[in-house]
């Protein structure tokens, strides 16, 4: 069993279990994960591919990976033209090929070999 004790609700979690004979030597590892972990949330992970080699006296557990769960920001009430936009599907057109796209979001596209970030903002 695996619990969150932070303050910060995770939305990917995964990490390493390494496991100890009575004298302290390693004798098993394994590997574990979780797509989501709200504060003081606990869960019960299975481990693919464990090996263990012993009768465990003690382990350790290492969360190695901690994707933290982001919460849109709310600034301000939304305008009428913010409402109108909302509902309207955008789509970015390069070289004929088509992407959806949203305000104020992130898009990667490959360039030739170069990535570029491209965010579509509103103007005030």
């Amino acid at each position: 069993v695996v619990k969150n004790s932070s303050a910060v609700p995770y939305a990917f979690v995964s990490g390493l279990v390494t496991f100890y004979d009575g004298a302290g030597v390693r004798c098993g590892e394994g590997i574990f994960k979780a797509d989501a972990l709200a504060v003081n949330e606990s869960f019960e992970t299975d481990t693919p591919g464990i090996r263990i080699r012993c009768n465990p006296a003690t382990w350790r557990i290492v969360a190695t990976n901690l994707l933290p769960r982001v919460v849109p920001m709310v600034t301000a009430a939304p305008s009428a033209s913010s409402e109108r936009r909302a509902g309207t599907n955008l789509i970015i057109s390069v070289d004929g090929e088509e992407h959806p796209i949203q305000l104020e979001r992130p898009m990667v596209l490959t360039l030739g070999t170069a990535q570029r970030t491209i965010i579509l903002r509103e103007v005030p």
